[in-house]
């Protein structure tokens, strides 16, 4: 991706963070709904015949919680293709960088430029920070 995306991939990174927080908000529910199956399970204690009615309730939710983490998965992929994509338009921009340097180094004024890169820098440094925020709370 070229650094000409940079809005894209930033889109891209605040899709990844919805997707994120609903699954989250999914998986917690679910949880949720597991433990006070569970203890209603529990205190049903002997009485076979609601308990098993009850089983079906966990055992749909247990589905319900797969299904998020499998989500999660997935969410984790796109996840990794953004931050391969950051990390690509970081070594652009550090390439750029270096080609600006050259350049005053030969006298040629490239402030303008100078600070273009450093604007991405600053934009790419964030994403990549958010990137970390999300894998951490994604694998947490």
């Amino acid at each position: 991706m070229s650094l000409e995306n940079l809005e894209n991939q930033e889109q891209e990174i605040e899709q990844i963070e919805q997707e994120a927080e609903s699954n989250e908000s999914r998986m917690e529910e679910v949880n949720q709904r597991i433990d006070a199956i569970e203890q209603a399970l529990s205190e049903l204690g002997e009485d076979r015949e609601v308990s098993e009615s009850v089983e079906g309730n966990r055992q749909e939710a247990e589905q319900e919680r797969d299904e998020a983490e499998q989500e999660r998965q997935e969410i984790l992929g796109n996840l990794e293709a953004a931050s391969s994509e950051v990390t690509d338009m970081v070594e652009q921009n550090e390439s750029s960088s270096g080609t600006l340097e050259s350049l005053a180094e030969a006298g040629e004024d490239v402030s303008d430029a100078m600070r273009i890169v450093e604007s991405r820098r600053s934009q790419l440094q964030d994403m990549t920070r958010r990137i970390e925020e999300l894998r951490g709370r994604l694998q947490g």
